[in-house]
């Protein structure tokens, strides 16, 4: 929009904060930040495009062969829709992290026996696909595998068409008549566009969301695990900063990040557009009938929803404190301009005094993501149990990730609430919380499952030369 242009009533659900445009230290600290991304946090190469690109090609022929295959004899023309979404689509992923896809096919094709068994077998007998592996019981099932080294992930939505029309439009309202597997595949694509549509300037906010996810990576935020926010999340919140600040240049829209959301009033919801009524009487993200949700961050798509539900007391007071963290360190660089300390890693090893950790181990791929979930929810009971005992524990959960083909581990780190002079020792977690809790996974465990919960001092986390057989148990 040009500087002499009208103002738009608004660019989102509420109006700007803030109409004003770049002054010269703005634009000169925008450069600054530019120069350090260059250097230290460097874009994809040329050829990682390339390989990537070449990777999703090569994918959409086999989708569009596979559902050819399977096309019933007197159908003509069928073809199926396939497209990246996500980081990927927002130009704001790693080549390491896998490119979030979609197949949109037609209603002969289900989820059960022509995506997990049809296509998956036509997976494995490829040369070029390695690493392949079915996720199903979660909420938008997926399958993972490297294709010519390129890690890709990909869901699929049946749509309830013999033949999907050319003419598709991703955000007709219809497409929510699908079954709830589809739609919630489906919801996961239109999230990403409709994001990107919402912001009124692409770029800077392209910019400043890389930029936050680099801060979030570089404190081991960028997860979604137990609560924590995932790649929507994030592009949701920067986007409600490029709407308030719609002529902004990224490093006031990164500034303005950290200072609104180290203040947040939460639960107040984080949202792009009012949640809209839905034709289809689907259930829409609603203040009163949610007001048990802690963290609400908002779906700009009908039916809205809360895509941070399972956000947690102890995750929401751990994002806000980096949150803080970040607003006093953009504080500093508006007077030495060091970009470079924004981006300092958190180590979390090194924060607490003491530590519980959580094993998982399974025989198989597939029992793993099972445990792995069951050990998730269980998580949160063992927190709020040590939060509301007779101590004064405070648990932080280590948002990052410790996976392997055969195991799970999750650590907590232990405060406490008392202030005192000194850096306070926490007392032990009471035995009889970790029975209950060993007791409760012990009730969900399967053959080939196994859970060991240990108590870890900041020396022993520090060195970080210890392996299962040598983790201290609690008894």
């Amino acid at each position: 929009m040009a500087r002499g242009s009208s103002r738009p009533e608004n660019f989102g659900v509420t109006k700007p904060r803030s109409y004003a445009y770049p002054t010269e230290p703005e634009i000169h600290n925008t450069c600054n930040l530019l120069e350090v991304l260059d250097q230290h946090h460097p874009c994809k190469s040329a050829e990682e495009r390339f390989l990537q690109s070449s990777a999703l090609d090569k994918l959409n022929k086999i989708v569009q062969d596979w559902v050819k295959e399977l096309t019933p004899r007197g159908i003509k023309e069928v073809n199926a829709i396939f497209f990246a979404f996500g980081s990927y689509f927002l130009q704001v992923d790693e080549f390491a992290d896998p490119i979030d896809t979609i197949c949109i096919g037609p209603s002969f094709v289900d989820h059960e026996h022509g995506f997990f068994k049809i296509f998956h077998d036509k997976m494995c007998q490829m040369n070029e696909v390695t690493r392949l592996k079915s996720v199903r019981n979660t909420n938008v099932p997926f399958m993972e595998f490297k294709l010519d080294g390129v890690p890709i992930k990909i869901v699929y939505a049946s749509l309830p068409y013999s033949v999907i029309p050319f003419n598709f439009d991703l955000h007709q309202a219809n497409v929510l008549s699908m079954d709830d597997v589809s739609r919630n595949s489906f919801d996961a694509c239109r999230v990403t566009n409709e994001i990107y549509r919402l912001v009124p300037c692409n770029k800077t906010f392209t910019i400043a969301l890389r930029t936050v996810k680099i801060w979030a990576k570089s404190r081991g935020l960028l997860s979604n695990v137990i609560g924590f926010l995932g790649d929507c999340d994030w592009a949701i919140l920067v986007g409600r900063i490029c709407q308030a600040h719609p002529f902004a240049t990224l490093s006031t829209i990164v500034f303005e990040f950290f200072s609104i959301f180290s203040v947040w009033f939460w639960p107040n919801p984080v949202m792009l557009v009012d949640p809209r009524s839905d034709p289809h009487r689907l259930p829409v993200w609603d203040p009163h009938t949610n007001r048990n949700d802690i963290m609400p961050i908002i779906s700009p798509v009908f039916p809205c929803k809360n895509i941070r539900a399972d956000a947690s007391a102890s995750t929401l007071r751990d994002m806000i404190y980096h949150f803080k963290c970040g607003y006093e360190q953009c504080k500093l660089i508006k007077v030495n301009n060091n970009w470079r300390d924004l981006f300092m890693p958190y180590k979390f090893f090194e924060e607490y005094i003491r530590y519980v950790h959580i094993d998982l181990t399974a025989d198989t791929e597939q029992k793993l993501e099972l445990w792995k979930k069951i050990g998730e929810s269980e998580l949160l009971v063992l927190i709020s149990k040590i939060e509301a005992g007779r101590g004064q524990l405070i648990c932080h959960i280590c948002p990052t990730e410790h996976l392997s083909s055969d195991s799970c581990s999750f650590f907590i780190g232990l405060s406490t609430k008392k202030l005192i002079v000194g850096r306070a020792i926490p007392e032990q977690v009471p035995s009889d919380v970790i029975n209950e809790f060993m007791r409760r996974m012990e009730n969900h465990k399967r053959a080939g499952m196994e859970v060991q919960v240990g108590c870890l001092n900041q020396t022993y986390m520090k060195s970080r030369t210890w392996g299962r057989s040598a983790m201290p148990l609690i008894q």
